[in-house]
């Protein structure tokens, strides 16, 4: 642990007992880091830090250990809020905006840490510290030129506090924590075991005129305190006095004359702990103890703002960097992911416009498969034409076959042609229509050479493609084209006229032309 002030540096070191039985070790050393240096955050007071920080390295052999730094009143600024939630974070937005406004901390740039904690479900309580960017960047400097890794920046008054509360007679009700110094005092009010306040004196406060300035502000603290729990305000009646041991005295003197307030004199001996001292005991402080009591306590304390944190963000890469060359590769994937798409939409495209024109094309393939089937029944009707001529009597020739061929409706086919005695013939077939067989009757009166046409009759029936109506009619061949018959036919010839020629065509035909 380093505790800064305006020009002493003060270490301690705690060294922990290995096996648990025997108590911790505290070594503690104190060297004037100041010497010619006009402030902290000049040239020269970061070269005369840096060399106190690699002393103090190379003494307690520092060089890559977590350090805890604990900064006086001359460096930093306390300031607690407690109220509603929002309340709270207004005030601390608030009081970031007006941190430049603290001169006591040097020109430039101020700092503000917070740490919040909730008092119940609908109130919180902040404490805040303010520091000058320029006195971090010093102590990061020197820090990072010896060798030492600074975990935790915090407040003296913050550490203070922390050893209060380890007191043999822990304070209860309000008190006040001063801690004195030959250039400065600060004052921090108390609740039990919260700082409430850390209350700055206007002006140059010395220990020798302490009493008569807490007796003009003891009211005012009070009703602070009233106001900070909600409640009236309690009386002021204690105050724990530490820091240099001559300020201490001279201070603690003035309160001899008095007794409204009861002083308590803070010793490095007083402070309860489970270690001892092994040297140094003489130039170490109850703030310096209070830091080195925070190695048993959990990381995460309440109420403790870490300035470090301030210079840990700062010190952080960039999130855009490392965020671009992350989403290098994903932006790549989607690349190609987009340029796949586009592809697949523009081929999409094609196949819809030829799906079009394909679509276009139905119709006409229709037509063209209906004209083919035609043509394949024609086709097969004129073959079995051809068979029934072929099995005709030569006499008869094909003309009669012809003739009756062009009478024929487009939904009309022939099952059997019988001719008898060359003059009498009996026609048996179907139509899907019945209106097809009444037109087939009607042609065939009216062609040449058949007469005496007559419908024996007409019966519904099915086929394969569906219903039908079937039927049967005679005919009487014209005896004006009938060939003359000889005398004598041989018995072969009058079997052959007698016969029955089947004519069987397997499906609805267009009627063949007439020629």
């Amino acid at each position: 642990m380093l505790e800064l002030s305006s020009s002493q540096l003060t270490l301690i070191e705690l060294r922990k007992s290995v096996d648990g039985q025997d108590s911790d070790e505290l070594a503690a050393s104190s060297v004037a880091w100041r010497k010619s240096a006009v402030s902290l955050d000049s040239p020269e007071g970061v070269e005369e830090l840096t060399a106190a920080f690699r002393e103090a390295a190379r003494t307690h052999d520092l060089h890559g250990c977590k350090v805890r730094v604990v900064l006086s009143g001359d460096y930093c600024v306390l300031r607690t809020l407690r109220g509603a939630v929002d309340e709270v974070q207004r005030e601390l937005l608030q009081l970031e905006q007006r941190s430049r406004m603290y001169l006591s901390l040097g020109v430039g740039e101020k700092v503000l840490v917070s740490s919040t904690w909730a008092v119940d479900a609908r109130h919180a309580h902040a404490t805040a510290a303010v520091c000058n960017q320029a006195t971090l960047d010093a102590i990061q400097a020197a820090s990072d030129a010896a060798g030492i890794d600074v975990a935790v920046i915090e407040p003296a008054l913050c550490a203070l506090a922390r050893a209060a509360r380890r007191l043999a007679e822990t304070p209860t009700g309000a008190y006040l924590l001063v801690n004195v110094s030959p250039s400065s005092v600060e004052v921090g009010v108390c609740h039990e075991d919260q700082l409430l306040l850390d209350y700055r004196p206007g002006g140059r406060a010395a220990s020798t005129n302490l009493l008569p300035l807490l007796e003009n502000h003891l009211n005012r603290l009070s009703r602070h305190i009233g106001r900070c729990l909600r409640t009236a305000p309690p009386d002021i009646r204690q105050v724990y006095l530490c820091g240099d041991e001559q300020s201490v005295r001279r201070a603690a003197q003035q309160f001899e004359r008095q007794a409204a307030i009861k002083v308590h004199v803070i010793k490095p001996q007083d402070v309860r702990a489970t270690w001892r001292f092994a040297s140094g005991e003489g130039c170490v402080s109850a703030a310096g103890l209070g830091g080195v009591l925070a190695a048993y306590l959990a990381e995460d304390e309440r109420g403790v703002p870490n300035l470090m944190q301030h210079i840990i963000e700062c010190k952080r890469a960039p999130l855009r960097p490392a965020l671009v060359r992350s989403a290098l590769p994903l932006a790549a994937t989607l690349l190609v992911a987009a340029s796949m798409a586009f592809v697949n939409a523009r081929l999409q495209s094609e196949l819809d416009v030829m799906q079009t024109e394909l679509d276009g094309l139905a119709v006409a393939e229709a037509r063209s498969t209906e004209l083919r089937l035609q043509l394949l029944a024609a086709r097969a009707k004129l073959t079995e034409l051809d068979k029934l001529a072929g099995q005709l009597p030569a006499e008869l020739g094909e003309e009669l076959i012809l003739s009756i061929a062009a009478c024929m409706p487009s939904d009309v086919w022939l099952r059997q042609l019988e001719i008898t005695d060359r003059r009498r013939a009996r026609l048996q077939g179907a139509s899907y229509l019945e209106a097809g067989v009444y037109d087939f009757v009607r042609w065939l009166e009216l062609a040449p050479r058949l007469d005496e046409v007559a419908l024996r009759g007409t019966s519904p029936s099915t086929s394969a493609n569906g219903p039908v109506t079937s039927f049967d009619l005679e005919l009487t061949i014209s005896s004006e084209h009938q060939p003359p018959q000889p005398h004598h036919r041989s018995a072969a010839a009058a079997d052959a006229s007698k016969s029955p020629v089947g004519a069987g065509l397997a499906a609805a035909t267009p009627s063949l032309p007439a020629d």
